[in-house]
């Protein structure tokens, strides 16, 4: 049996029955055939009442329904009014819900007068500890959430919490009438990062979720904070969704965070997503070490890794617009070494290690060709011929010569790719040989 630690009362008429002609989500019962609609009972906004719900008695808190209506007797003229407030309950949020169940609101109003409660709600507080699960919760931990004002004084008297609701029906103002469900989480004491969490996590409708962050953000007071991770989340909105499915799906902590960072790229994407991930849980404690370890390591990378991976695929991106010529394979080449340095990037973010650096080291065959000059090795050899001729004169024509054949018959010793005297190595091959250099340390050797 769960224990709870704070309970909201919640008045039906006017908080959740409100007839508004300006809201087309609606479940609307009506009361009879010759009487006008909005005598009826119409519960606007049911998917949003129902996040607020489910996100209250996530956090230990819980819903209980406080209408004069739950007085009535049984057998007497107006027990239909409590008839008809049970089913519009289990229509709009289900049987099966946790919240708002006709067993509360029994206990709340057994031996009540149900006239008494139309000065005074303080007897349906006053029996909140005879819920189960409810025994022991202070007055203040106790909040009364009514559209009357009168019960305002009576229940601060007795040191219970009170939320006067305030409907707006004008449609240009629709968010005010919604305005006092972020209320309410707030007078609960939930953050304004467990109230984003709730919207996130059980706003399974877009519509709804986004309907719901703009309402918080309109609806004050909130931390910078809040706002700043509301603003991330509506821009974040549909990769974050892929997120929430996976957590939903029952991924663990880890293969979440290995699709955030197998799946985007883009390191602001990547980071938004990992703070909105540390942010709103559930998550484990490993989930959480693994979250910052991943945060640190792309920080080490922006660095000095990602901006030279950026300019070599720059060079692809350009080169891709370009019709295609004879070196269309040695591109395709420089391509497949990029997209194989940030693969070894990722495996980086997610276990640390150098050795996930270990690919680009074994790429010798492509790291070849991307140092295969475009021009005739029998022109390169008479260009540099005729170079030392012309800097014989100042004495440093055969020495380099000399110097670069050396290096050249060096580097064809060690197996690396010779890159012939004075025409040097070819930018897309530098550009990977600056990708391998800002492996951080201890680095691969190379």
């Amino acid at each position: 049996m769960p224990t709870f630690k704070k309970v909201v009362l919640w008045d039906f008429d006017g908080p959740i029955n409100y007839y508004n002609p300006n809201c087309s989500d609606n479940h609307h019962i009506p009361r009879g055939l010759d009487m006008p609609a909005e005598l009826g009972i119409s519960v606007n906004y049911t998917r949003q009442m129902e996040v607020v719900f489910r996100t209250l008695h996530e956090n230990g808190i819980l819903s209980v329904p406080a209408s004069q209506r739950c007085a009535y007797a049984n057998g007497t003229r107006e027990a239909g009014l409590k008839i008809a407030m049970y089913r519009s309950l289990n229509e709009c949020f289900g049987e099966s819900r946790e919240y708002l169940l006709e067993k509360h609101g029994e206990t709340i109003a057994a031996g009540v007068d149900a006239d008494n409660t139309g000065r005074s709600k303080n007897p349906y507080l006053d029996r909140v500890s005879d819920i189960a699960g409810c025994k022991g919760i202070a007055p203040e931990d106790i909040i009364l959430v009514d559209d009357n004002p009168k019960y305002q004084a009576p229940a601060e008297a007795a040191g219970y919490q009170f939320l006067l609701v305030s409907r707006e029906d004008d449609i240009d103002l629709a968010y005010k009438d919604k305005a006092y469900l972020i209320q309410v989480m707030r007078k609960a004491g939930l953050s304004d990062e467990q109230i984003l969490a709730g919207i996130i996590t059980n706003a399974d409708n877009r519509d709804v979720r986004m309907d719901l962050l703009d309402v918080y953000m309109k609806t004050g007071p909130h931390s910078a904070e809040g706002i700043g991770l509301a603003k991330t989340i509506k821009e974040r909105d549909q990769e974050l969704q892929q997120v929430q499915v996976m957590r939903k799906a029952g991924f663990s902590d880890g293969e979440i965070l290995e699709g955030i960072v197998r799946k985007f790229d883009d390191c602001n994407v990547r980071m938004d997503l990992l703070d909105v991930y540390m942010k709103i849980g559930p998550h484990s404690t490993e989930g959480l070490i693994l979250a910052e370890e991943i945060k640190t390591r792309d920080q080490e990378l922006q660095q000095d890794y990602y901006p030279k991976l950026a300019v070599l695929e720059g060079h692809c991106a350009k080169h891709e617009e370009k019709p295609a010529g004879p070196h269309s394979s040695r591109w395709q080449q420089v391509g497949e070494f990029s997209d194989k340095a940030r693969e070894c990037a990722k495996d980086y973010l997610l276990n640390g290690s150098n050795d996930d650096f270990q690919p680009l080291e074994n790429s010798k065959e492509m790291m070849a060709s991307l140092s295969k000059h475009r021009t005739h090795k029998a022109l390169r050899v008479a260009g540099t011929i005729a170079l030392s001729l012309i800097f014989s004169g100042v004495g440093i024509g055969l020495p380099w010569v000399a110097y670069k054949t050396g290096q050249a018959v060096w580097n064809r010793w060690k197996g690396k790719p010779v890159n012939f005297l004075f025409l040097g190595e070819t930018t897309s091959s530098m550009q990977a040989q600056a990708i391998k250099s800002a492996v951080p340390q201890p680095a691969i050797a190379y």
